[in-house]
């Protein structure tokens, strides 16, 4: 049985690898999780574990989310949280590629028109 780790016959399987799970009443075979998943219940996008190393995610309830300082760039062929910092300068905390809500410390947020940004504080910040 194709990407079956442990099977009873030819046609149950007990065990998927990492980011499979057992299809049909009977487990008959495997089939990917949500690629955010290491690990998921019978459907899909039910995770039960995350990638935390690789993709930077932890889980909450059944859904892997990006950890704090990452954001999710909702792209459905690379799951990797990316880092805040590398696209937007000295900020720690943002929900996307162009919206920080936290700065690092001895930075504020600025706004200035459409734009915000982290701005380094004076000796009086």
């Amino acid at each position: 049985m194709t990407d079956c780790l442990a099977c009873v016959n030819s046609t149950v399987c007990l065990k998927c690898p990492i980011a499979y799970k057992t299809n049909g009443a009977n487990n008959v075979t495997c089939s990917n999780c949500l690629g955010s998943c290491m690990t998921c219940t019978t459907v899909y996008d039910q995770c039960t574990s995350c990638y935390n190393s690789t993709q930077f995610r932890y889980l909450s309830g059944s859904s892997c989310l990006c950890l704090a300082g990452y954001y999710d760039t909702l792209s459905t062929t690379n799951y990797t949280c990316k880092l805040c910092s590398s696209v937007l300068t000295n900020c720690y905390l943002c929900n996307n590629n162009s919206t920080c809500l936290q700065c690092y410390t001895n930075y504020y947020l600025y706004t200035s028109g459409s734009l915000t940004q982290c701005q380094q504080c004076s000796i009086f910040c």
